[in-house]
């Protein structure tokens, strides 16, 4: 980029991945239309020369242009994730930019839009060095709603999305860029968050100006002091002052009912109480979309890894800072990582003596860093423990995995083995895994293959986590469905996010015999720091043939489809549970059913869908209805918020969240019309298979477990377009696509009036239903029978 003297006085700036560079078009044409006397310049950190033509953004700039040394740049680049390299450059972006000739330069976050003119910044900037926007310029209420005032402690007081600099600033600029070298980490424990905390420091340390106008930087850490409202032009009006420019911050098109996702789920500001501001939300999704958003945000960031180098995980990149800092007494990294890869890489896997008995490698140090289990069995690596975790390191084969995940080649020593002696065999104790407590379908799951055993003849026990007494992880209670004792043999019911917890090693730990892992989640894509959890069993459960294929390209551990029992028409209902409320619900017309699970993944289970494809299908004057009954837990304001958007004005779609006992929620399933799951993903869908044994008609999403015991024949299967989840480019080798279905909201409209239209269809599905079984599937009972038999490993 040309440093020659600029025409204009003044200059913007943004810094952006090239994965946000429909962010930075919507940014920079939006202040370009209500400043037009001023330049704007995009810093791509990852970028090519190629992106200067094709990035599109008139003025870019690249990481040479800032006039940094590459013994700085280089390890900001290796130590740094994207977010926190984007937000560690901002000084040194604005540096240069006076440097070039500007008299005062502000900075904007890509996801900001601008509505009004901001000279007044600049000529503030001008006149006291530094201009900054408090997050908040109001008391925040203490009601457990997000915001709160220990997030904005946490992130510091002033909001970095802006900052103003002029002349006089140069200064601050060096002291806040010598910090942000090393310094500019998520790391709330140190009192760091990128590069904000810095800033509280400005008030005591440099000259500054301190914005108060309430039009400046509203966001959704500060929208409920400021509500927007419309001038008498139709002008937007924060507080009653012109809207000068909004922050997006969090804000995710795949969730348009929500302001933020950073606002959890007991969000401050609700879109639908906020017209004006669910307004000004859809125009810069359009916005996005008409700057190809879609095709721009899976750009892949150049710096997840070196080419010829390693992999740069969280992990990788902790190393190299913590040696770089001095708080990792290793051997200094390489000065120059990214134009030397093999350099890195040798660092990485060269042992070094780090106690008198024993020599690691800083790999070995980051594998230890990313297992809880390795954490609290060696608590002092590089102390008393450091000879047994290198006994370890030699002899278990998970390290390999772990070296040639990160492309680090074979680990200094490759004789990997593993013994482990016959086990005896009594009963089973089956543990439900959760946190704070397992997910309904886990728990129900887990309740079922207790049952089941126990129908068996096998001893049996029911083992179901709790938190008590406030405790940071849950006591193992035990609720005898057989003996009241702990057995030898286990079944942990595992899913994906709860995989890695130490409350898993802690349920296998002393267990002299058999281990299996009914893996209940309907994300079948395992981690490669975590692969060393599935070793931990002797074989594995799974419900459906997708998790079947899925897990066995993720263990060498045998992989076993197995079905659970259905449950029949009445069983477990008593004279109690004849839910008056579902006969008030009722029409004239059919009732189906959306049985909510609030207690898993409720995105995956795709509520709005269902609700579309219900929207789609009837009219009010149909008098049919949708009943949404929300089992296992409560609605979070932000899943509210979500099913709101989608109900719209209808009142033919009831929200229910009546807590009934487990044989009741099988009577709802039975006493309605139809269910409906338009899922994305499902670990199982126990409303579904109980459907299926009652004879109840069934729409689902035609993809994922409940495909284990439903077919063409037995429901109305809606057809669905298969969605990658994660950049095919930050998928590491070895590891599954993280895939989801999108199902077809027309067709599933479709066939909830064939349940209506075609009598004949429904009776002749359902009673193929009734009689199914899972296809291919061995019946828990049987395997249970076997496994208990088999030799241990």
């Amino acid at each position: 980029m040309s440093s020659e003297q600029p025409s204009v006085p003044y200059a913007a700036c943004t810094i952006v991945a090239r994965n946000y560079v429909a962010y930075a078009r919507v940014l920079e044409a939006s202040f370009r239309k209500t400043n037009p006397g001023v330049d704007f310049i995009t810093l791509i950190i990852d970028g090519t020369e190629a992106d200067r033509v094709e990035a599109g953004p008139s003025i870019v700039c690249l990481l040479d242009d800032l006039g940094l040394d590459s013994a700085v740049l280089e390890p900001m680049v290796v130590m740094y994730s994207v977010m926190e390299l984007a937000t560690a450059l901002k000084p040194s972006m604005l540096q240069a930019l006076l440097r070039w000739g500007y008299s005062a330069v502000a900075y904007f976050d890509p996801d900001i839009l601008v509505l009004g003119d901001l000279t007044d910044l600049y000529e503030e900037a001008t006149a006291h060095a530094t201009v900054l926007t408090p997050h908040a310029l109001a008391p925040i209420a203490r009601d457990g709603l997000e915001i709160q005032e220990k997030t904005i402690m946490h992130s510091g007081i002033y909001n970095l999305g802006f900052i103003a600099v002029g002349t006089r600033s140069a200064e601050f600029l060096e002291w806040w860029h010598e910090r942000l070298l090393t310094d500019a980490v998520v790391d709330f424990e140190n009192a760091l968050f990128t590069d904000q905390r810095w800033i509280d420091w400005v008030p005591a340390l440099f000259e500054h100006a301190i914005s108060r106008d309430p039009g400046l930087n509203v966001a959704y850490w500060n929208a409920h002091e400021r509500p927007l409202t419309r001038g008498a032009d139709g002008e937007i009006l924060a507080s009653g002052r012109p809207l000068r420019f909004f922050h997006f911050s969090g804000f995710d098109m795949k969730f348009p009912w929500l302001l933020s996702r950073f606002m959890g789920d007991q969000p401050r500001v609700l879109l639908s109480e906020r017209p004006v501001l669910r307004e000004l939300c859809h125009a810069y999704a359009d916005a996005l979309h008409e700057q190809d958003y879609d095709r721009r945000r899976t750009q892949p960031y150049r710096f997840a890894a070196l080419e010829n180098g390693p992999v740069l995980t969280p992990v990788v990149r902790s190393l190299y800072r913590d040696a770089t800092t001095g708080a990792l007494p290793l051997q200094p990294p390489p000065a120059h990582p990214v134009s030397d890869p093999a350099g890195l890489v040798r660092w990485l896997r060269t042992p070094v003596q780090c106690a008198p008995w024993a020599r690691l490698a800083p790999a070995d140090i980051g594998l230890w860093r990313s297992r809880p289990d390795l954490r609290r069995r060696f608590p002092s690596p590089l102390g008393a423990a450091s000879w047994y975790l290198r006994r370890w390191l030699d002899t278990d084969p998970s390290v390999v995995d772990f070296y040639r995940d990160h492309r680090l080649g074979e680990p200094e020593s490759s004789a990997r083995s593993g013994h482990y002696g016959a086990r005896r065999r009594s009963g089973w104790s089956v543990v439900a895994c959760g946190e704070p407590e397992p997910s309904g379908e886990a728990r129900t799951v887990a309740r079922r293959v207790a049952r089941e055993a126990t129908r068996a003849g096998i001893p049996t026990e029911l083992v179901e986590p709790l938190r008590e007494d406030r405790r940071p992880f849950p006591l193992w209670i035990h609720r005898g469905v057989g003996a009241h004792q702990v057995h030898d043999n286990v079944i942990v019911c595992v899913d994906a996010q709860h995989l890695s917890e130490d409350r898993i090693v802690q349920a296998l730990a002393g267990r002299p015999g058999h281990r299996i892992g009914l893996w209940l989640s309907a994300d079948t894509s395992v981690g490669a720091d975590e692969r060393h959890i599935l070793e931990l069993f002797d074989e594995l459960w799974v419900l459906s043939r997708t998790t079947e294929l899925a897990l066995k390209t993720c263990t060498k551990r045998p992989v076993r489809l197995v079905c659970l029992p259905h449950r029949t028409a009445g069983a477990d209902v008593t004279t109690a549970d004849q839910l008056p409320w579902l006969d008030e619900i009722r029409g004239s017309g059919p009732l189906f059913l959306l049985s909510l699970d609030a207690g898993a993944d409720v995105e995956q289970q795709n509520p709005g869908s269902a609700i579309d494809a219900f929207r789609r299908a009837f009219c009010p004057e149909d008098d049919a209805r949708l009943l949404i009954h929300v089992r296992n837990a409560a609605l979070t304001r932000h899943q509210i918020e979500m099913i709101r958007h989608a109900q719209g004005d209808r009142t033919d779609v009831v929200l229910v969240t009546a807590e009934v006992g487990e044989g009741a929620e099988g009577r709802v399933v039975e006493r309605v019309d139809c269910i409906v799951s338009l899922h994305r993903r499902s670990a199982y869908g126990v409303a579904l298979a109980d459907a299926a044994s009652f004879g109840t008609p069934i729409v689902a999403t035609g993809y994922s477990a409940p495909m284990s015991y439903l077919d063409e024949d037995r429901a109305l299967l809606v057809p669905f377009s298969l969605v990658l989840r994660t950049p095919r480019s930050a998928v590491r080798p070895g590891e599954t696509l993280d895939l989801w279905a999108e199902p077809d909201v027309e067709a599933a409209g479709r066939a909830m009036r064939t349940i209506v239209e075609d009598a004949g269809r429904v009776a002749r599905m359902v009673e193929k239903a009734r009689a199914s079984s899972a296809h291919g599937a061995q019946p828990v009972r049987d395997r249970l029978r076997l496994s208990t038999l088999e030799p241990g490993r």
